[in-house]
């Protein structure tokens, strides 16, 4: 049966290893001994004395006995040479702020203080993230931001259990509890601060995607919007005999918005539906960018062995710095097939190999399909990750990628990405100009959304094992809700 839990967010460490950790808290609320030990008082107790140790053995640098903590199912998902190799080494206190159990979970929020580059002794809240996992997919969901910081298969087997999101080489936060005297020393002090401060895995961009205007800056709004940037809450877990649903969501108090999740695993699935609402908390209609926003990032993303496969046509290169470009700018595309800034053709299913470059492929999807989706598979690996979604509303794709060329904090020349952004607009230009662009290849470049009006999306997240020489993907259609891959 698929079961929901809660763990730590991961964000100084490696995501798998923090969810071992968060294994153990769920653990330990299961198997707390005694009558009086099924009280949310004692299960509470437990899971604080079971945190502080572990915390205790990994700042005393004695890895095995941290590694002892986690639970029986986290222990088959790692070994303890990978978690000694992955540790947090850059931890100097860190201290039990809170804990609240449930009937079938207890979160732990967690106070740590760590020495990021240019910065020592920085001291951060860190909050849980909420895991649905059925023994063979796992989806987490993140309190910061409400993204989706992990999507993979449980497996032994390295080559089909690694988790392919991006998660940043550099320390994270909770990005609603920035604080700019502390924080801009890492991030930096441009609009981006907030969102690089919590940057993980699938974002939701809205209502504006893309940098804001000079007086949305002004105004305290970052890139691609407020929804990435505020805490998202519980609304509530609904269990069903062989299924669960986590939904989660957010006020976005600066825009009047308010942006809604639902997040459902079935037993023995490999993927989950996700459906999303966004509501006008205004009387008045109002133009709105709604960007999907799945980042990708090492081991699977690498240039060159990255492929993608997407239900698309025709695109746009888009402008910019030649000098840090790998594809022409302003170059017309049909996919897969585009130009290099040397003038050659590239196949756009791979990751372009030019170093310290980057991209982004704006395109326009199949508009004959009821259905749209794109896959991402390493060639090293033995699974790929997709996502299928309606036509409706969502006539843009975009490929962007990341090679070392970013060296603004608190990227710095270090970050390998690929980036799949599907929605309402084909570029990251901001709300005004996405509106005064008006349309792009006859499709509208924004959407609508009436006074007082609420809006739905839905996509389904999959992963699916693959042999070797897998020759790609031509084709995915829904049946019932479960995806189908047509192979190549």
């Amino acid at each position: 049966m698929a079961t929901v839990g809660y763990t730590r967010d991961g964000r100084c460490t490696n995501l798998r290893v923090a969810v071992g950790v968060l294994a153990v808290a769920v653990s330990a609320c299961a198997s707390v001994p005694g009558p009086g030990a099924s009280s949310p008082e004692a299960k509470a107790a437990l899971v604080k004395q079971r945190a502080e140790a572990r915390w205790a053995a990994t700042l005393a640098g004695d890895n095995i006995a941290a590694y002892g903590y986690l639970s029986p199912a986290s222990k088959s998902l790692m070994s303890l040479e990978q978690y000694i190799l992955k540790a947090p080494r850059h931890i100097r206190s860190a201290s039990v702020t809170g804990v609240e159990c449930g009937a079938d979970s207890c979160k732990v929020a967690l106070e740590l203080k760590y020495d990021a580059q240019m910065v020592k002794g920085v001291v951060t809240p860190h909050f849980e993230t909420w895991v649905l996992d059925n023994g063979q997919f796992r989806i987490s969901a993140l309190r910061g931001g409400g993204h989706l910081a992990e999507i993979r298969l449980v497996s032994d087997d390295s080559r089909k259990s690694l988790n392919p999101m991006r998660i940043p080489h550099y320390p994270t936060i909770d990005p609603n509890t920035y604080d700019p005297a502390k924080h801009d020393a890492i991030y930096g002090d441009d609009p981006h601060r907030w969102l690089s401060s919590g940057y993980m895995g699938h974002l939701l961009c809205f209502p504006i995607y893309g940098p804001p205007s000079a007086d949305e800056a002004r105004a305290g709004l970052g890139n691609h919007g407020e929804a990435p940037i505020v805490e998202w809450k519980e609304i509530g877990v609904e269990r069903q005999p062989n299924a669960i649903t986590l939904r989660y969501g957010a006020d976005l108090p600066k825009t009047q918005f308010r942006v809604e999740r639902a997040i459902t695993l079935r037993a023995g699935d490999r993927f989950a539906r996700v459906e999303e609402w966004v509501e006008n908390l205004a009387n008045f209609d109002r133009p709105v960018n709604w960007m999907q926003h799945a980042t990708f990032g090492p081991p699977f993303v690498e240039p060159g062995k990255t492929i993608m496969d997407v239900s698309a046509h025709r695109g746009l290169v888009t402008r910019g710095r030649p000098e840090s470009a790998s594809l022409k700018l302003d170059s017309p595309v049909e996919w897969p097939n585009g130009t290099s800034i040397d003038g050659a053709p590239v196949d756009l299913r791979r990751f372009q190999q030019r170093e310290h470059a980057g991209t982004y492929v704006a395109l326009l999807l199949d508009t004959n399909r009821p259905t749209q989706f794109f896959t991402m598979r390493h060639s090293e690996y033995r699974f790929l990750i997709g996502y299928a979604f309606p036509a409706a509303g969502n006539p843009w794709i975009a490929d962007w990628q990341e090679n070392r060329s970013n060296r603004q904090r608190p990227w710095n020349g270090q970050v390998i990405a690929r980036g799949v952004e599907w929605g309402s607009s084909p570029f990251a230009e901001g709300l005004r100009n996405s509106v005064e662009r008006g349309q792009l290849f006859g499709a509208p470049t924004y959407r609508w959304i009436g006074g007082r009006q609420r809006l739905k999306t839905e996509f389904v997240v999959f992963v699916v094992e693959i042999p070797d020489g897998f020759p790609g993907v031509r084709d995915v259609t829904l049946d019932h809700g479960a995806p189908v891959i047509v192979p190549r």
